[in-house]
This record gives C-alpha cells, sequence and structure tokens, in this order.
C-alpha cells in the first residue's frame, strides 16, 4: 500500500488544481528592438487562487516564472528546481505550423534529473503541460530529499 503524506498529497493536488483557470502570454518588441516577454497564471493551489505574473525571455520563460511565483509561498522548494533543457519537435509536419507538437523538458532538482512531455497542437500548451508536470514532480522528489536528511 502507498500512502501519501497531506503534504505530498497536496502536491499531488496541485497538478490537477494548477491547470489555469485563466492564463496568458505575450510577447512585445519594443523601440529598441528587445524583445520581452509577460505571462499571467490564475491557478489554484490547494485550496486558494493565486494570480501570478511573470517575465522572461520569452513566453514559456515567462510562464515558468510566474507559475513558480503562485507555487513559492506554498512550496519554497520550487526554488531548487532547474529546467535544464527544452525539446520540442513537430509531430507530423503535414500541417506545418499548425502541427502537433511534442514538448520534453528536463528538469534538475539537488539530487536527480528527471524529464517531462507535454503534447499538443499549441507549442505553449504543450510547454505548460511539461513545466507543470516537471515542478510537481520536482516537488514530489523534494519531500524524498528531505526524508533522507
Amino acid at each position: 500500500m502507498f500512502l501519501l503524506t497531506d503534504r505530498e498529497y497536496g502536491i499531488m493536488l496541485c497538478k490537477h488544481a494548477a491547470d489555469p483557470l485563466k492564463g496568458s502570454a505575450f510577447v512585445e518588441r519594443r523601440p529598441d528592438q528587445s524583445v520581452a516577454a509577460e505571462a499571467t497564471v490564475n491557478v489554484i493551489v490547494g485550496t486558494e487562487r493565486k494570480v501570478s505574473t511573470g517575465d522572461g525571455k520569452g513566453p514559456v520563460n515567462a510562464l515558468d516564472q510566474a507559475l513558480r511565483a503562485a507555487l513559492r509561498d506554498t512550496y519554497p522548494e520550487v526554488d531548487q528546481l532547474r529546467l535544464t533543457d527544452y525539446r520540442v519537435r513537430v509531430l507530423d509536419s503535414s500541417d506545418g505550423t499548425g502541427a502537433r507538437v511534442r514538448v520534453l523538458i528536463e528538469t534538475s532538482g539537488p539530487e536527480s534529473s528527471w524529464n517531462t512531455i507535454g503534447v499538443h497542437d499549441n507549442v505553449i500548451e504543450a510547454s505548460w503541460e511539461a513545466l507543470l508536470e516537471g515542478l510537481v514532480v520536482g516537488l514530489l522528489r523534494s519531500q524524498e530529499w528531505v526524508k533522507k536528511t
């Protein structure tokens, strides 16, 4: 039998509850030709609704920052997790830029690394799926790292 602690149960709920109620990401080219991205996520963490924004080098980086900001108060160990690889593969090139894509993200924590995948017709949605899964796996693993010390 596999039993979850209250904290582990909360992290598992986060995976299902952190699907955004609302979310947006946009990229802006500024007059100086620099590019800025911003994302806003409206998620439920545990039983609390969180609205967070993040700035990044692109929309995926901005989503990552916004999601981490939403999780940080409840799960401060999110700051120990790092996205270490990000790959996108087109699954059927016959649809061109509208093709279904697979996003593979490698995330690393203090003691290990793991891969998560998102698949969707929209590269941002596929990225969100892989980002969220990667952070949830990392938060669950962080409970194991704490138990070892």
